[in-house]
């Protein structure tokens, strides 16, 4: 009887040590099932979508630092060339006065190589203003390309002027005298290529009561 009893109490100690390993290897199993799924419900490292838009080579800045001048009132009438990694042979540039303006003293005119990266002041003129009404004034300007095929070529810039008997309004973006223009500036747009002869830049046709010399 006593060696009955030692072998069904060994056989209970089998099946109870075969029973916790059948349990152990299903709880392992149902771990890393676990860990396989948390790992993959991880946020992906997707690209960034917020791209920054590429920077104009070169940017030409006319302004009146203090406003533009009422009726035969003088105002100052600077011009400044921006630059962002652009090497170039030389570049010439003219402002164009319209018959509402003239030159009292400076120059309106400059020939030079601007630095490769950042800013130059390249004309600080005094104006006066002769003629009531609404003006354009033109500063077309050429690029000679360090190299035959590189950056340059033509552009033009356009500040628009409104003159009255006792205020005056300017912009360099946009007509102030035409409503329903978008306030997005596109006058500073890159010259063409070298093998272009040509850019115009900014709307100057249909424009109301409009003066352009």
């Amino acid at each position: 009887m006593r060696g009955g009893n030692n072998m069904k109490t060994s056989f209970k100690l089998l099946l109870m040590v075969l029973i916790m390993a059948f349990l152990l290897t299903g709880y392992s199993d149902n771990t890393s099932q676990k860990t396989t799924l948390a790992s993959s419900t991880q946020p992906l490292d997707l690209p960034n979508k917020t791209s920054t838009p590429p920077t104009i080579p070169i940017e030409v800045q006319v302004a009146f630092p203090d406003g533009a001048p009422p009726l035969n009132q003088t105002a100052e009438l600077t011009c400044t060339i921006i630059t962002h990694r652009l090497t170039m042979k030389d570049m010439n540039l003219e402002i164009v006065l319209p018959d509402g303006l003239e030159l009292i003293n400076g120059q309106l005119s400059w020939t030079g190589v601007p630095p490769v990266d950042g800013s130059i002041q390249i004309i600080n003129a005094e104006v006066k203003s002769v003629e009531l009404g609404n003006w354009i004034i033109e500063i077309p300007y050429h690029i000679n390309p360090v190299e035959p095929g590189g950056y340059g070529g033509d552009g033009k810039r356009l500040v628009y002027v409104s003159i009255l008997e006792d205020s005056a309004e300017w912009n360099s973006r946009y007509p102030p005298w035409k409503t329903g223009t978008p306030t997005v500036d596109t006058s500073d747009l890159p010259p063409p290529p070298v093998t272009s002869t040509k850019e115009t830049t900014g709307d100057t046709k249909n424009l109301p009561s409009c003066n352009i010399r």
